[in-house]
């Protein structure tokens, strides 16, 4: 899918993994990269094809009209794909594109937990990237466990001091209080995907006597399917009822 007549983009988004024992992950709204130069399948030019800042920044240098160009909030999407007639949802961004980013990242975490280091007060921050199809199926890319925090518009520098300044209020909290005290704060705009509570005594009992030698990921209490953990939107949530 490209956007403005034909220049390509794609959505950097934030994984973050507040606690590893337990497991508890969120997502924080991102933004789009778009490429300053026109797609064409046919042109060897790195700047149509790739839409990375790194690639860009060079180029927008101290202009600012390109570098806002570069750089587009989901606000500035919904307003976009309702112009140009890709969609007819007022509220498709909120509503389709980030349940499936959500249901995705949370695969993504289901596979790497079973090699991160359990321990409490652990946490981190990945950018991820994803892209959208003709047919509007959106299509994971990679996580960078590194991300650029660099706030190349003023928009872009806000969104990522909120975040940074919110994960770190959720990192402290956990740590000198447990996931309980979620129960009381204020997450503003960290949306939880995926809670894996410790299992029991006898829950790992059982879960030992049934799953002998076997190597996995604990992601929920008991035997609940995958589907007791989902919302209306197809979201993974941490509800009150699983603290």
């Amino acid at each position: 899918l490209t956007i403005d007549g034909g220049h390509k983009f794609d959505l950097r988004v934030y994984l973050i993994i507040a606690s590893t024992d337990p497991f508890l992950a969120f997502y924080h709204e991102g933004f789009l990269r778009v490429s300053l130069s026109k797609y064409n399948p046919t042109d060897p030019a790195r700047s149509s094809h790739i839409t990375n800042t790194a690639l860009a920044k060079e180029q927008f240098k101290n202009n600012t009209a390109l570098a806002e160009f570069q750089m587009r909030s989901f606000e500035q999407l919904q307003r976009i794909l309702l112009r140009e007639g890709v969609v007819d949802d007022p509220s498709w961004v909120w509503n389709t594109l980030e349940p499936r980013i959500k249901t995705t990242m949370v695969h993504i975490v289901k596979a790497v937990a079973p090699k991160l280091t359990k321990r409490r007060g652990l946490f981190g921050i990945y950018g991820c990237d994803f892209m959208i199809d003709t047919n509007l199926k959106v299509w994971f890319i990679e996580a960078n466990r590194s991300p650029a925090f660099q706030g190349t518009t003023k928009a872009k520098g806000d969104l990522q001091r909120r975040m940074l300044s919110q994960v770190m209020s959720l990192v402290e909290l956990l740590a000198e209080e447990g996931p309980e005290a979620l129960l009381d704060h204020n997450l503003k705009s960290l949306q939880p995907i995926l809670y894996s509570p410790r299992p029991t005594s006898a829950e790992k009992t059982k879960r030992g006597t049934r799953n002998r030698g076997k190597r996995g990921l604990e992601s929920y209490r008991g035997d609940r399917d995958d589907d007791d953990y989902h919302d209306k939107n197809a979201a993974y949530m941490c509800g009150e009822s699983y603290f």
